[in-house]
């Protein structure tokens, strides 16, 4: 369609005041309009904002259960230590500290073996050819630490010829790794 570059026709004062009337209600409906949209915006916003508010909701931020997070659940903040770039643990060279036996032990328990394991005979204490121990440190409560070193010793028969090791009790494990002592 064409733009015409045509001036509007000249009003008539009866036109004019006509129109002037509906120009005057059609602006009233429209500021009426306008404040009622204007209101509705207001209340639509604020609704905006309290859901919005109730979505970022989590069990960091409120008084909801972690269970209520669900699978989106809020990242953790990470540590703020740096890292030192050394591995975890003991490092290279440092020096590690172990209980050592002790060369004379408050206590010592000695335990001979019941029966020769061959022939099932009994075996005499004197039959004993050597042990190996292993020392249990306790703290006793008012005195210092006591140690009772457990000896299982190495039995022959003297019929059969077979050897017979008497077991160390419940509870007394080796601390570093058995140590066979031949005493003759």
């Amino acid at each position: 369609m064409p733009i015409s570059h045509a001036s509007p026709p000249e009003p008539t004062p009866a036109s004019a005041a006509s129109a002037s009337s509906g120009a005057s209600d059609l602006i009233t409906v429209l500021v009426a309009r306008n404040t009622e949209l204007q209101t509705l915006v207001v209340s639509q916003s604020a609704r905006i904002a309290e859901l919005e508010r109730r979505l970022g909701l989590h069990s960091g931020n409120s008084g909801k259960p972690p269970s209520s997070d669900g699978l989106k659940k809020p990242r953790r903040t990470s540590s703020l230590r740096e890292t030192s770039g050394k591995p975890s643990g003991g490092q290279k060279g440092h020096p590690g500290k172990t209980l050592s036996q002790v060369a004379n032990a408050d206590a010592t328990t000695d335990h001979f073996p019941a029966a020769c394991a061959g022939c099932g005979g009994a075996l005499a204490d004197a039959a004993s050819e050597g042990f190996s121990a292993r020392q249990v440190f306790d703290l006793p409560a008012p005195r210092p630490l006591q140690v009772t070193e457990h000896r299982a010793h190495v039995c022959q028969c003297t019929g059969f010829g077979a050897k017979a090791w008497a077991a160390f009790p419940e509870g007394v494990a080796a601390l570093l790794s058995d140590v066979f002592e031949v005493m003759r």
